[in-house]
């Protein structure tokens, strides 16, 4: 309702009270992904009578961002440069690199971070865990380890958030090692999360340690994450390919007992071991 109402006062059918309100609408229609509105909307500050201020700028990159169009963020982040009046800040920045990870460019991101050493722009916790997604999602486990240890560095303590995505980065690399070894420091304040299990499950899947699956499984059970019907469709899948077909059905009937469905994948797996068990 907020977004069509300053639409309305876009189209002269509404007034709006301040720019602030005007800024709200446009994060607003980001998180909907309605970019095109955002867009719209950030456009007629003029026509509303107002002038942008860093926050219209900031909220228009992060909505664009949001929304998979990384080229927009750009054009708009090149029309901040190009304002007398206003300069990019860490929010900027952090809009920017919000931007890169969706999009899964982490050579942008890196170059993003390499400037703001430039302007003298120290950056934020949510700028160096963008910076990590943007790695993570493109398998980039060096340059993800990297961005970890400069944040360390800017005496920063990486959240689980950063520590998870070093994990997938490591993980999508094939580096299980260098996963394993981050997890490790996330095991021993009892932090591993869903995602933590998820993720080191399908990275050892992918190589074919089985075994070390079924560890992770058993491991994850123990815990206090909240599991999900991955978790044990992996866990199935590896007991499966290690040819212990009886622990299988075991699996599913575990997940039952928790209240926890059975995915697709899940009961194909289970057919599948029930077969080879005869």
């Amino acid at each position: 309702r907020q977004v069509d109402r300053i639409l309305a006062a876009c189209r002269g059918e509404q007034r709006v009270s301040g720019i602030t309100e005007v800024n709200q609408a446009i994060i607003t229609a980001g998180r909907l992904r309605r970019v095109d509105d955002a867009m719209t909307i950030f456009r007629a500050i003029p026509v509303l009578g107002f002038t942008p201020d860093m926050m219209s700028f900031n909220n228009a990159i992060w909505c664009a961002g949001n929304g998979g169009r990384l080229d927009l963020s750009k054009t708009i982040f090149n029309e901040l440069l190009d304002n007398s009046r206003l300069k990019p800040n860490v929010y900027t920045y952090g809009s920017l690199l919000h931007a890169c990870a969706k999009s899964k460019n982490h050579q942008l991101a890196l170059k993003y971070l390499r400037q703001m050493d430039e302007q003298g722009i120290e950056p934020n916790q949510v700028v160096f865990t963008s910076a990590m997604e943007a790695c993570a999602m493109s398998g980039q486990y060096k340059e993800a380890l990297m961005v970890m240890e400069r944040m360390k560095s800017k005496k920063l303590s990486p959240d689980l958030t950063m520590v998870n995505a070093a994990i997938k980065a490591c993980c999508l690399g094939g580096a299980m090692e260098e996963a394993e070894e981050l997890a490790s420091a996330l095991r021993e304040y009892d932090a591993m999360d869903l995602f933590t299990y998820h993720t080191l499950m399908m990275g050892n899947t992918k190589l074919g340690r089985h075994q070390r699956v079924i560890v992770l499984y058993e491991e994850a059970l123990t815990s206090r994450a909240k599991l999900d019907g991955g978790i044990y469709s992996l866990a199935m899948l590896a007991s499966l390919n290690a040819g212990l077909y009886q622990q299988v059905p075991r699996i599913a009937d575990q997940a039952r007992s928790e209240g926890i469905p059975l995915t697709e994948a899940s009961y194909t797996i289970l057919l599948q071991a029930l077969g080879e068990a005869g």
